[in-house]
């Protein structure tokens, strides 16, 4: 592990998947804070057909009710839920642990719909506009795949993801089966996970030549019916850009540089994050070339980072991957670092018995 000179702050930002239920009981807490009740206002006023507002309000209904839980993994749902508990999750931590992280930070790293969330955290895109934004790209999506039913294979709610787990050092023959097979890889997570997207049928026959030569790789489904970073969504990104247009996003430099999932490089203007943003829509999430880039900067310049997550995804995937790079044998490239999520930081023994007026 490389020692360090230099300690910076690196926020991260989930993007959809299995919804943790869990972290809205957190959230709940502060429902009534008068703050926290006018961001929940505010959702329900630019998207109320959604009530979002009630997953926060009564987090027990999403984990008593299937019906709830189903509704919650629509894409139109998840994508601005996502972005509102991101944005609570900051407030409440400004409130209980009186630190803006967002003013802290040195860089922002967005996992695919995250990438919206950071924006928003820093104020690029505001709050209400950023929610119409990811419900917008939700439903745009969700669109393209309802057109593309029975067109070219894809049957719709016949599409998934799934995320592959194996060993680092299996890496490399992973990445070649896969291309071998035609899969589309739609995130590079670490080096012991990729996800795949596409129509199921498809999915589940590439998984099982996959297996086939790669003993011990496990399949696990997301449980999405969008197929995210896959060509098909390709047609939306020009609606998307003019989703971006209406949401009077902030121009000029970000006052928190984003690596960007599309290159795994720095962007520092919002107009370039953005198109980013964009193009990504059907391109390859690479979360651990994101990674890699600190690593590079740890090693010229002795940095060490705190990453602080605005959800478990991001905070695991952080973990897996320096664990990966342990086991590959690139241990001295590892920086040192602490990894937290946000809600631990709110939700500390010592912080439970806070009272915020």
């Amino acid at each position: 592990m490389l020692k360090a000179s230099l300690r910076k702050t690196i926020l991260l930002c989930p993007g959809q998947g299995h919804f943790d239920v869990k972290s809205l009981k957190a959230l709940s807490r502060f429902r009534k804070h008068k703050k926290i009740n006018d961001m929940l206002q505010v959702a329900d006023d630019v998207l109320p057909t959604l009530k979002l507002s009630k997953y926060i309000r009564n987090p027990d209904l999403v984990e008593s009710d299937l019906e709830v839980q189903q509704m919650i993994q629509r894409t139109v749902v998840q994508q601005p839920l996502l972005i509102l508990t991101s944005a609570i999750s900051h407030e409440i931590s400004k409130l209980v642990c009186r630190v803006d992280y967002v003013e802290k930070a040195d860089m922002m790293i967005g996992h695919s719909l995250g990438e919206i969330s950071g924006l928003v955290l820093q104020d690029a895109i505001s709050l209400d506009k950023g929610l119409m934004l990811g419900y917008q790209r939700g439903k745009l999506m969700e669109q393209i795949i309802s057109k593309n039913s029975g067109n070219d294979g894809f049957q719709h709610g016949k599409f998934g993801m799934y995320a592959l787990i194996f060993q680092p050092k299996q890496y490399g023959d992973v990445i070649e089966c896969l291309k071998s097979v035609l899969a589309n890889i739609a995130n590079y997570n670490t080096y012991s996970q990729v996800v795949i997207s596409g129509p199921k049928n498809l999915l589940e026959d590439q998984i099982a030549q996959v297996k086939s030569k790669i003993p011990r790789l496990r399949a696990v489904d997301l449980n999405v019916s969008v197929p995210f970073h896959n060509p098909v969504l390709g047609p939306i990104e020009k609606e998307l850009r003019i989703a971006f247009g209406k949401a009077n996003v902030k121009t000029g430099r970000l006052s928190v540089p984003m690596i960007s999932d599309l290159d795994a490089e720095i962007t520092a203007t919002s107009e370039g994050q953005v198109d980013k943003v964009i193009k990504v829509t059907s391109r390859p999430v690479m979360f651990s070339k994101c990674l890699e880039t600190l690593c590079g900067s740890s090693a010229k310049s002795g940095i060490s980072y705190d990453f602080i997550n605005y959800g478990t995804a991001t905070h695991g995937l952080v973990k897996r991957f320096f664990r990966d790079l342990e086991k590959t044998g690139r241990g001295t490239q590892v920086p040192e670092y602490t990894n937290q999520t946000i809600s631990s930081l709110f939700e500390a023994p010592q912080r439970r018995n806070v009272v915020v007026k």
